[in-house]
């Protein structure tokens, strides 16, 4: 682990990508430290590989209307948007499957 404890609070550091990243863990129980320095590598790579951690219970309509203020969207996205929107919008996205067709 990469811990040493300055003054009575033990602080944390790590490298991701080359560059080294350091925080107090605010505590000075060892074994919480490590707990939070875990956790600070965890979300440091994360962000590292984009991962997003979204609310599984979010609709179709409540990312639509953020793709649409976030993203400029050109006439094609929301003329889909548009027809999309009436039949799965209230559905949370993780109930949205792909249709399979046999061939």
């Amino acid at each position: 682990m990469s811990l040493w404890k300055r003054g009575n609070v033990w602080w944390a550091y790590f490298c991701v990508d080359g560059i080294r990243h350091q925080s107090s863990t605010g505590t000075s129980n060892r074994r919480h430290a490590e707990s939070i320095l875990q956790k600070l590598k965890e979300d440091a790579n994360g962000r590292r590989h984009e991962v997003v951690v979204t609310d599984p219970k979010v609709s179709l309509a409540t990312i639509a209307a953020q793709f649409v203020v976030d993203a400029s969207p050109c006439k094609y996205h929301l003329k889909r948007l548009k027809f999309l929107l009436p039949f799965f919008g209230t559905l949370p996205v993780r109930h949205i499957k792909a249709l399979r067709r046999n061939s």
